[in-house]
């Protein structure tokens, strides 16, 4: 038997298990053994077995400390408190008076929305929960052949989840207690059901959205998507609605928490499935990457800097998968036409743009009528075209059009005729809302 001792300091080690683009300022003096044998026809049984001082719990404490620390450090970078403090402060204080104005005296605007809007913007607020497993691309390495260990400091991510979530949750309702209380008569013992009943929908339906992401592939992961989505909106409003109606003390109530108990029933079950879920190690370390930049992405957009998606996390598109030709001509114009078309359709931005368009423009033609009509659909039709031609432009400049022999008339004439085909289906939409106006 030959056997091999590999002795490490512990900050080596720290640095490769809890991420090297974590900064940590200690300087510990213990030293971690690693022991590995290798054995000829007899190997012993436990002979390859890991062993290690650090348990899950104390490298999951140190990754989080150095995740704060990180956070602070970009915050002390980025904002000026002496002026900050000159903002937030009298926002906390402008706050307080106004959330304590609103119990002696509640707004009228408290009466006049409905539960299932607010039950609405609260089903939209719970798909925002994110897990965190705080695993590092260094773990498929070092740690994850030590199963036990990883297993460990993810069950450790998702407490500290699952802890952020209630009380992000605690902190929600009590915002909103004065217009549960007060402008829609809900009783003191139906707040902590309604929090709870919220709580179980922001750990069950992000995660099994996340499950389905990550197992499907295709049409049919977002058509099981969007079918979980809708069953999921609906229940909740549903739910909310009969919690109104089952308002009473104390008969209604029990209703309510055993209704609550169901969902926190299946959000646990949910969550379980997910913890108990293989091969999502990269997945979770993309996720848990996308957390620590998430404060840094949002003050580089600020900026009107964009995180440019990685040529790895790219997939194929929805629409013309596989590149197939949308034109039974091959000549230049129409091969480059057919790549602006497809560059545009592919495009989520240019999308966003047609249906903000769309809506717009046909709210436009219901508010006219008669020979104003006349004036405002051929203006539609302008700003579509203009629209539409910026992306063309944009796409025809590109350098890479420069490694081909297309002349400048042939990538006028192809970038007309795709500014043609891709305007024709909004202006037909538009002629029949404006005919039926």
């Amino acid at each position: 038997m030959c056997k091999v001792v590999i002795q490490l300091h512990r900050s080596q080690i720290q640095a490769i298990a809890a991420g090297s683009d974590h900064s940590s300022t200690d300087t510990p003096d213990a030293m971690m053994t690693l022991t590995s044998s290798q054995a000829g026809d007899a190997a012993a049984p436990g002979s390859r077995q890991m062993h290690s001082q650090i348990t899950g719990r104390a490298l999951f404490v140190r990754r989080l400390v150095a995740f704060c620390k990180e956070q602070w450090r970009i915050l002390r970078t980025a904002v000026d408190w002496v002026i900050a403090i000159y903002f937030i402060v009298p926002l906390l204080i402008a706050a307080g008076i106004i959330y304590t104005s609103w119990w002696q005296e509640p707004p009228v605007w408290f009466h006049w929305i409905p539960v299932p809007l607010l039950a609405l913007v609260l089903f939209l607020w719970s798909l925002t929960f994110r897990l965190r497993t705080f695993l590092e691309p260094a773990d498929q390495v070092f740690l994850l052949q030590n199963h036990r260990l990883v297993s460990a400091i993810r069950r450790w991510g998702f407490a500290y989840s699952c802890s952020v979530a209630v009380l992000a949750a605690a902190l929600l309702y009590v915002v909103l207690s004065p217009l549960l209380v007060l402008g829609q008569g809900w009783s003191w013992p139906w707040i902590p059901v309604l929090a709870l009943f919220t709580l179980a929908s922001r750990l069950s339906v992000p995660i099994a959205l996340e499950l389905i992401q990550q197992r499907l592939q295709g049409i049919h992961k977002y058509t099981l998507q969007a079918a979980v989505l809708l069953t999921a909106g609906f229940l909740f409003i549903s739910m909310f609605d009969l919690f109104a109606r089952l308002r009473t003390v104390p008969y209604g109530l029990v209703h309510g928490m055993l209704l609550t108990g169901i969902a926190s029933l299946t959000a646990w079950l949910i969550m379980r499935s997910r913890l108990s879920a293989r091969g999502l190690f990269l997945h979770e370390v993309a996720q848990e990457r996308r957390a620590r930049l998430r404060l840094t992405a949002m003050l580089l957009s600020q900026s009107g800097t964009k995180e440019q998606r990685g040529m790895l996390e790219k997939r194929r598109p929805l629409i013309w998968r596989r590149s197939q030709p949308i034109t039974k001509k091959r000549d230049r114009v129409s091969m480059l036409m057919a790549a602006f078309m497809k560059s545009y359709v592919r495009s989520s931005d240019q999308w966003f743009f047609l249906i903000r368009f769309l809506s717009v423009g046909s709210y436009a033609l219901i508010l006219t009528s008669g020979w104003v009509t006349l004036i405002v659909y051929p203006g539609l039709l302008y700003l579509l075209y203009r629209g539409i031609r910026s992306y063309c432009e944009m796409a025809m400049n590109r350098s890479y059009l420069d490694l081909f022999r297309w002349s400048e008339s042939e990538r006028n004439r192809a970038m007309e005729q795709a500014i043609l085909r891709l305007s024709l289906p909004i202006a037909l939409i538009l002629l029949v809302i404006a005919v039926l106006t």
